[in-house]
């Protein structure tokens, strides 16, 4: 011990405890090696290995890209975060009544996008509706979605086959619609629609709020 004690003191290190004698020892073993990640020596600014050298994990965001903003995935193929290009908001009330229909008809307030090349849209809405007197279904006959025009023409549900379908009741409730699809280029009236197939006249209406989102 007394010749550890006098090799530190040798070597610049004034150890106040073992304790302490230990700490300063694995400091100055890590300083003289130089390392500058988990069983590195040498610094590339890419990566860091464990010390077995077997892993190599690629850094979090590639310094050399000029805006910073690409980064590397495990496979080592770049990929940039997602940018939100614009959002479009719509409300109002939705309507006095919608009839019988086999056909989409839009909650009155809707929002206009115009896409120069396929774009990825997120767009969500919620509205009011109910039936007045004893109407009450027996059946999901009432279908909500987040739908599109292209500017004059049929009304077409963003989930397909995939639309939500409601059963109504003789008071008014709150309905909703989410969607997040690709869509082409193009000029889109977009607003929830409601497609009603029962034989009640829907008319205990209330405001609808939407959003969409393009990324």
């Amino acid at each position: 011990m007394k010749n550890l004690y006098t090799a530190c003191f040798q070597i610049g290190i004034r150890p106040k405890s073992i304790n302490h004698l230990a700490a300063l020892l694995m400091l100055k073993l890590i300083s003289l090696q130089a390392q500058v990640g988990v069983g590195k020596t040498t610094p590339d600014g890419t990566t860091s290995k464990l010390a077995s050298g077997a892993v190599t994990l690629n850094k979090l965001a590639a310094a050399d890209t000029a805006d910073r903003t690409t980064y590397l995935r495990g496979d080592n193929t770049s990929a940039k975060p997602q940018e939100l290009i614009s959002t479009s908001v719509f409300g109002g009330f939705a309507g006095n009544s919608f009839p019988s229909s086999n056909s989409y008809v839009f909650a009155r307030p809707k929002t206009t996008i115009t896409l120069t090349s396929s774009k990825q849209i997120t767009a969500s809405a919620v509205v009011g509706l109910g039936f007045l007197g004893s109407n009450r279904l027996t059946d999901n006959n009432i279908h909500i979605d987040i739908s599109f025009q292209l500017v004059s023409g049929t009304i077409t549900g963003l989930n397909g086959g995939n639309y939500i379908a409601h059963r109504l009741v003789n008071e008014k409730r709150t309905y909703s619609a989410t969607v997040s699809p690709m869509l082409p280029a193009g000029t889109y009236q977009i607003g929830l629609a409601i497609r009603n197939t029962s034989n009640y006249n829907i008319s205990n209406n209330d405001y609808v709020n939407g959003w969409v989102m393009v990324y």
